[in-house]
């Protein structure tokens, strides 16, 4: 995970012949929508 305390990006590894990273969408708690409850559902899925 990466964050500057108001935006969150998540980073996975993606296993193949050649492992590559990726990352996922950016999450803002600044959007209309307010993205905190998506960064919390990902990071409680994480530490399970």
């Amino acid at each position: 995970m990466i964050t500057t305390g108001g935006t969150f990006i998540f980073i996975k590894l993606v296993k193949g012949e050649a492992p590559r990273y990726a990352t996922s969408a950016e999450f803002s708690l600044r959007n209309p929508g307010n993205d905190l409850y998506r960064v919390l559902s990902i990071l409680k899925r994480l530490s399970s």
